[in-house]
């Protein structure tokens, strides 16, 4: 999102934009780690060759 962007949605959300990005930030690093945990299983399950040409978000555990 543009700034401009981030600065509407945390305006209708009643948040300050530096509230809004400190806060859901710290959930975007959460959703990096599962993505990146989703990959590693796939390794430790032998199957990341089901995997090639997937995006991250495209991958789910029923998937693999």
């Amino acid at each position: 999102m543009t700034k401009a962007e981030l600065r509407t949605v945390a305006d209708h959300m009643g948040h300050d934009l530096h509230i809004h990005t400190d806060v859901y930030r710290m959930q975007t690093s959460i959703m990096e780690k599962t993505k990146v945990a989703k990959v590693l299983m796939a390794i430790e399950n032998g199957m990341i060759s089901k995997l090639k040409g997937k995006k991250l978000e495209d991958i789910s555990e029923s998937g693999m």
